[in-house]
């Protein structure tokens, strides 16, 4: 398996292996570099090429370099994260991503949805959402009794009717304000191999989620 590859963003297609090449970092200028890689046909390519045989040959080298920006700093007290910023990627010369003036927290994708169970004619449906901030001004995120916060009411509707269920939307579930109530800081820290931990705080920059 090998560390590095260079593929179609959109295809997955693999045209190139890396090997052999060489990492350094230089913290204070914040730069990563990647130097002297040499570049392989992969198997992918050497097919679509007709030239099997040439899989894994030598076509040249590769050599990149990159400014690097914190996209997440977690402060750990006890080996426990305490508090979260997300600071925004700042690129000359480009504003920052948010457009909205202010804070805004959005609901900026839906990475899962699990039907856990059904009893008779109703169903229990989980969702995940990702928070973003679509504003201009960083976004506190604290929890209680803090009340910077804030307060994201949810209606959940489907698509329904017709030979396709196409035909119309349908709102099932209205988000009551007692629910709201009891949502105010519900974020949580997610890692593959540990429990979901809730933060005392967590601050979303501009453009980030």
């Amino acid at each position: 398996k090998v560390d590095l590859a260079i593929r179609d963003a959109k295809t997955g297609f693999t045209f190139f292996n890396i090997e052999g090449h060489q990492y350094d970092y230089d913290a204070n200028g914040q730069l990563l570099s990647i130097q002297n890689g040499r570049l392989l046909i992969s198997e992918d390519f050497a097919n679509a090429l007709g030239r099997p045989s040439d899989v894994g040959s030598r076509v040249g080298k590769i050599s990149i370099s990159a400014r690097m920006q914190p996209i997440e700093v977690t402060q750990l007290i006890n080996g426990e994260p305490k508090s979260m910023v997300m600071p925004a990627l700042r690129v000359p010369h480009v504003p920052l991503p948010g457009t909205t003036p202010g804070p805004d927290v959005i609901v900026g994708d839906l990475p899962a949805v699990q039907q856990l169970d059904s009893a008779e004619t109703q169903v229990g449906v989980a969702i995940a959402t990702t928070s973003c901030n679509a504003g201009t001004i960083d976004l506190d995120w604290f929890s209680l009794p803090n009340t910077d916060h804030p307060v994201i009411p949810q209606n959940l509707y489907r698509m329904s009717g017709g030979a396709d269920n196409t035909e119309r939307f349908e709102q099932p579930k209205r988000h009551r304000f007692a629910r709201v109530g009891q949502s105010l800081h519900r974020l949580f820290s997610i890692d593959r191999e540990q429990p979901q931990r809730p933060f005392a705080r967590r601050r979303i920059a501009s453009g980030q989620g």
